[in-house]
């Protein structure tokens, strides 16, 4: 068969679902193409969708997974600080895709803003968790094909050295000036 035969035949054809199938698997076994999203298929709920329910402790599947599953309570605090994450980081940048097209490349492109690199080591992990736990849950269930969420490097923590106040340190930090309501600042001396 002539490449114009072909052409003309995928343009034409009246495809069933088999058919579509089996042409992915080809064009994927031959590396042309990395992924596919058809129509009315997991693949093809759009992020913002799936994160909004994800982080929402009422709603989420998620949640009621873990403590059915394992028997760990996932706080309504930790929901919210996620679903807050997610809204400032994630969603600006991969509103309006498809959870299926979500690639390494989009995740690593929002972790590289400068926005995010001055922030503490802890606050950057919490921001990767907020995105790679729905991503590995979307896997795991069979929405996305693509594993782009192994590989995000997270930060080590270092706590600050602690040390005893010296006496200048302790008559600063008790200084009247400093503190608002004078009782709290007799309590903390």
């Amino acid at each position: 068969m002539d490449k114009l035969a072909l052409f003309n035949n995928l343009k034409t054809y009246d495809f069933e679902e088999e058919d579509i199938c089996k042409i992915i698997k080809i064009l994927k076994d031959r590396k042309i193409i990395i992924s596919d999203i058809r129509p009315k298929t997991k693949e093809s709920i759009l992020i913002d969708d799936i994160l909004e329910t994800f982080w929402n402790y009422e709603e989420s599947p998620y949640v009621k997974s873990m403590v059915a599953e394992t028997g760990k309570i996932i706080s309504m605090f930790y929901c919210k600080t996620c679903k807050s994450r997610v809204r400032l980081y994630w969603l600006p940048a991969l509103k309006g895709k498809y959870i299926g097209e979500i690639t390494k490349d989009d995740l690593k492109a929002v972790l590289a803003d400068k926005r995010i690199q001055t922030l503490v080591p802890k606050t950057i992990n919490g921001i990767i968790d907020s995105i790679t736990i729905p991503l590995k849950c979307a896997f795991n269930e069979g929405y996305t094909e693509n594993i782009c969420y192994e590989g995000l490097r997270r930060k080590t923590s270092k706590s600050q050295e602690r040390h005893i106040l010296t006496m200048d340190e302790a008559e600063n930090l008790f200084h009247d000036d400093y503190w608002d309501n004078d009782a709290a600042r007799v309590a903390n001396m």
